[in-house]
């Protein structure tokens, strides 16, 4: 699912720049409960909600919810969600950087969960020629419809 392609605000920012708010992650790392937080957001039961949220269904792949979990036992696996929640993994300049790329683009994206709203992506792709895939799925449709996905990929590759 390509970011920044929701409406509001464009996200124009300084090249190479981020969403990020060194004050949050600071907070976040904070003595004591940064442990605590990742450790609450990251119960099986919490990686189950939000992958229903993602999936925008109550199924969800089980051996990614069993892989999601395992995964954050992994010393070090705090950095990527507290840089995540204090925004440090969004571009502040996503529109320009997706402008400025010379290859041939396949976006893809679901309908449902909650990551939905590609109101910029239409415009973007129109003007520079993108193929866009819409499935009837949440934002990993590789899990839910792989054979759509890798016959639509393995098409737009043969074609690029």
């Amino acid at each position: 699912s390509p970011t920044g392609l929701a409406g509001g605000r464009e996200r124009r920012g300084a090249p190479g720049s981020s969403l990020g708010m060194p004050w949050l992650l600071q907070a976040l790392r904070g003595p004591g409960w940064g442990g605590a937080l990742f450790r609450g957001l990251t119960r099986p039961s919490v990686v189950r909600y939000f992958l229903r949220r993602t999936w925008g269904a109550q199924d969800i792949d089980e051996g990614l919810w069993r892989d999601s979990v395992a995964n954050a036992r992994v010393a070090g696996a705090e950095f990527a969600p507290l840089h995540f929640l204090a925004g440090n993994l969004f571009s502040a300049d996503i529109l320009d950087v997706y402008e400025r790329i010379p290859q041939p683009v396949w976006a893809v994206h679901g309908v449902r969960g909650d990551f939905t709203d590609y109101r910029r992506l239409a415009p973007l792709a129109a003007a520079r020629g993108w193929r866009v895939t819409t499935y009837p799925t949440g934002a990993l449709p590789y899990f839910e419809v792989g054979d759509a996905f890798q016959r639509d990929c393995t098409a737009f590759l043969d074609e690029t």
